[in-house]
């Protein structure tokens, strides 16, 4: 037998719809019968079984099945191919491209179906079949297993539960769903007949019902959590200046963002914000950088000043200085150790000097700074005598259940004696590590590791959103 090609076609009425015209078969480019306007989908797949057809081909209005409906999930993507099963399933929840009845016919012969578009030609469409063999066969293979999402609308769910279900499932309990508007109808039957059985305790009963912004957010959630969607997250960088200029070069170096342009844009549309409204981040190892370059005959001053034009420390130094962000990593690690500790809980040394606390800006506190010199070069000299140095340090007590923050000295034999530049070091001394405590060492300031760290956080949070990285 030659081999025969079912289509289905259409014809435009007005402008902005279309309207079926015709189901017609094709006998190779000879002969063809037109099912007219009275045919049906179902009918073009009976014929196509009765003559053996290699495929039935059914035009539409859409470019084929979609993972969800495209109304609800702006996201939503054409599938590009389908089992019989999979294609029954999503037309019995509510893919109203194809009756489930029109897939019977071919299914029994290994017919494939595909659904066109008949205004994108250029659309390959969805093709309906028997799965492969080779579930990599071919550039239709898509990664996820899952293949769409539906959602019921005007439906609630009743779920009983209890003792007296024992037997009735695993988890003694039936759920079951009934059209919303009769929900208080079942309730009532449901009391009248298991009425002693609820009074005695043996028996509980729930009705959920949820509106219908809510189901289609949780469309939305699941459909992007099985990758079928990208994965959208809103960033804003406010004062992209230091760290967030170099975050932006970052992630414009990634080849994935159009970012070329971003300052030339900032220049022409940015606008200057209200900083007394907004929150100010922390930079936690400027107090590292200073103190380990605090030595000899440099001066703390000398030092700060030096760090500032780095980019180290915050527009006012004094956010550093009073040691505020130390104590909230700190607290970091305490909750990551266990401990229910507060900021409040913590006491932290201050390096501002208290005649400087009030100075009127930043400008001020550093022409006024020198003068306050003294007092911490005594300390510095105390220490360089003893053969110590200074550091500026965070502990956690697990065992007391405490943290401070504070200026300390260190002997040449102590891992903190030996830190440079900005590296922040984290000593454990646990059971295991009593002797010879576990050390973690590494840079925490700079525009390019400070960016790189939130670069980190950005990618962290796309993962747990389901994002493949």
């Amino acid at each position: 037998m030659s081999q025969v090609e079912l289509k289905l076609g259409f014809v435009l009425i007005g402008l902005n719809s279309i309207t079926p015209l015709c189901r017609e078969i094709y006998y190779t480019s000879k002969y063809s019968y037109n099912f007219k306007r009275d045919g049906s989908d179902f009918s073009v797949s009976i014929m196509g079984a009765l003559f053996r057809a290699g495929q039935v081909t059914i035009w539409t209005d859409v470019d084929g099945v979609y993972s969800a409906d495209p109304r609800k999930v702006a996201d939503a993507v054409i599938l590009n191919k389908l089992s019989y099963q999979e294609a029954w399933e999503k037309s019995y929840f509510g893919a109203n491209v194809l009756h489930p009845r029109t897939i019977i016919p071919v299914m029994h012969y290994g017919i494939p179906i595909v659904i066109r578009n008949i205004l994108n030609l250029s659309a390959p469409g969805t093709m309906i079949c028997r799965p492969s063999i080779d579930e990599n066969e071919g550039s239709q293979h898509l990664d996820s297993p899952v293949k769409g999402f539906a959602t019921i609308d005007n439906v609630a769910l009743i779920n009983v539960e209890g003792t007296g279900m024992a037997g009735a499932s695993s988890e003694h309990s039936v759920c079951f769903a009934v059209p919303e508007k009769e929900v208080e109808a079942v309730a009532e039957a449901l009391q009248s007949r298991f009425l002693h059985a609820l009074d005695a305790g043996h028996l509980s009963q729930r009705g959920y019902t949820y509106k219908r912004e809510d189901c289609i957010r949780a469309l939305k959630a699941v459909h992007s959590r099985f990758y079928l969607s990208r994965t959208t997250i809103a960033m804003g960088i406010i004062g992209p200046r230091l760290i967030g200029g170099t975050l932006l070069d970052q992630l414009r170096d990634q080849g994935n963002f159009d970012l070329s342009r971003w300052r030339e844009l900032v220049k022409e549309e940015g606008e200057v914000a209200d900083m007394q409204k907004l929150l100010t981040r922390g930079s936690f190892g400027t107090l590292s950088y200073i103190f380990n370059n605090f030595k000899g005959t440099r001066s703390l001053s000398e030092v700060v000043s030096e760090a500032k034009q780095a980019g180290y420390t915050e527009p006012d130094p004094r956010d550093d200085l009073s040691g505020t962000y130390v104590a909230r990593k700190v607290m970091i690690l305490a909750r990551e150790s266990g401990l229910k500790l507060e900021l409040s809980d913590t006491p932290v040394q201050s390096l501002v000097p208290e005649p400087l606390r009030a100075a009127a800006s930043a400008e001020e506190f550093m022409k006024q700074l020198p003068r306050c010199d003294k007092d911490m070069a005594k300390q510095l000299q105390d220490a360089e005598d003893a053969g110590e140095v200074l550091r500026y340090v965070g502990v956690v007590e697990v065992i007391n259940q405490k943290g401070l923050v504070e200026l300390r000295r260190y002997k040449k034999n102590h891992p903190f004696y030996q830190l440079s530049g900005s590296d922040n070091i984290i000593a454990f001394t646990t059971a295991r590590y009593k002797n010879q405590p576990l050390i973690v060492q590494g840079p925490d300031a700079g525009a390019q590791v400070t960016a790189g760290g939130i670069f980190s956080d950005v990618l962290r949070l796309a993962s747990y959103l389901g994002a493949p990285l």
